[in-house]
């Protein structure tokens, strides 16, 4: 039997309970029926390791434009994860990738001059992490990592000379779930050379990079402590231009003047984020956080703002039909009204035709969802409809034709919260 709860204030209660989880006995009709069904249906699509976006949040926590962010990104396509775990990985920056003193210029007569202008600010760049050092456990998971890509060696083959522990601009983090983020760390293998080719076109010079820090282009693998031990989570992760035609090369060319190309580098307190989807188990939980409704005066002024878009006449347009109207009982309804206010009623040439005034206890119950739809709280029996008998201020029947209403939403002072202009037709 399995159990579904739902934990209140007092205690955890069941919910549904069921030994069949899937298809029609997931959510049984006779559960949907009855008056104590709290409304809410889950649906929960279960894909594990599946890429879901890329972003970059600035310093003061607001999301990058897509314009504005930098050249370096995830390699999607090389990526190779073990399936362990996944979650939002978070790359927080601390410095540029080339470190304060890119963009470089290419000296091309002295070629030493750019490298060492590279070492100088490779050196300078903050560190707030390190890949895991050269020693035996580090070796054995990097041949777990390589083994898992399908790539044979005799055990000489790879030693700890193969491992470099590279200093890192950017620390890693797993926010694997709600509040919860665990550290990554990471291996480097050796570069087979460390040169990198800078420039563009007939303009390009390689010149040495230090074999001790990350650059863009690097791969590294991932290790986490899921459970009680580390182990390797991601086989092969790159982070790097891979834009090529945009940005030149996957390991970026941070050149300024003769050779140069469009590259932006991360800044200090910049965090990338990478998120793939986490599977779900029997272990899962899902936390729904639920507010009473707010009716009347209790709606505040900020959510009355945002609920006047949602205004509108029904029907729109009016048809009489001569068969079933009359005239007497003719009507319209202005929906999802704020609690109080006023609404003033113009024919197409600016003649004041009418004025309605109201607070909550006029209003109707109307069309469920109001500015409770928009998550703006609710109006209890009142959901914001205003009956109207297209009448004039004199008592007139109103005429065919294009009108033009003004609401004007107020506090319990009578001062102005928001307004809205709309418009609605008569056909008679």
């Amino acid at each position: 039997m399995t159990g579904v709860l739902l934990r209140t204030d007092a205690g955890d209660e069941p919910w549904l309970a069921t030994s069949d989880l899937s298809g029609d006995a997931a959510t049984p009709g006779a559960f949907i029926t009855r008056s104590d069904w709290p409304l809410i249906l889950l649906s929960v699509e279960d894909l594990p390791g599946d890429f879901n976006t890329e972003f970059f949040e600035s310093a003061f926590g607001d999301t990058l434009a897509v314009v504005a962010q930098p050249s370096i990104v995830w390699g999607v396509g090389t990526a190779n994860p073990t399936g362990a775990t996944f979650g939002d990985y978070v790359f927080e920056w601390a410095d540029q990738a080339f470190g304060p003193g890119a963009p470089f210029q290419l000296d091309f007569f002295a070629p030493e001059n750019t490298e060492g202008a590279i070492a100088n600010s490779v050196a300078a760049r903050a560190a707030p992490q390190q890949t895991l050092p050269a020693d035996d456990a580090t070796l054995a998971l990097a041949k777990d990592a390589l083994t898992n890509l399908g790539q044979t060696f005799r055990s000489d083959q790879l030693t700890t000379a193969g491992i470099v522990q590279a200093s890192l601009p950017f620390t890693i983090r797993n926010r694997h779930a709600v509040g919860q983020a665990r550290t990554v760390d990471a291996i480097m293998l050796r570069r087979p050379r460390n040169t990198r080719l800078l420039g563009a076109g007939r303009d390009t010079l390689r010149v040495a990079v230090p074999d001790n820090a990350w650059l863009p282009g690097d791969t590294l693998i991932f290790v986490e402590t899921v459970e009680t031990d580390p182990e390797v989570t991601w086989n092969r992760t790159v982070l790097g231009c891979f834009q090529a035609a945009q940005f030149t090369r996957l390991t970026c060319n941070p050149v300024v003047g003769q050779g140069q190309t469009l590259f932006l580098s991360a800044r200090a307190g910049q965090k990338h984020h990478v998120q793939y989807f986490n599977g779900f188990n029997s272990l899962s939980i899902y936390d729904f956080s639920t507010a009473p409704a707010r009716a009347g005066l209790a709606i505040s002024p900020d959510d009355i703002r945002g609920g006047m878009d949602q205004i509108n006449v029904v029907p729109n347009p009016y048809i009489v039909n001569a068969l079933t109207d009359q005239a007497d009982v003719s009507t319209i309804l202005f929906t999802h009204l704020p609690p109080r206010g006023e609404i003033r009623i113009f024919t197409v040439s600016g003649q004041w035709v009418q004025t309605l005034k109201w607070d909550e206890s006029d209003l109707e119950p109307g069309v469920p969802g109001g500015l409770a739809q928009a998550g703006l709280g609710a109006q209890t029996a009142a959901q914001g409809d205003l009956r109207f008998n297209l009448r004039t201020r004199e008592g007139n029947v109103m005429a065919s034709g294009l009108y033009i209403f003004h609401v004007v939403a107020k506090d319990a002072n009578g001062n102005q919260i928001a307004e809205k202009l709309g418009k609605f037709v008569i056909i008679r």
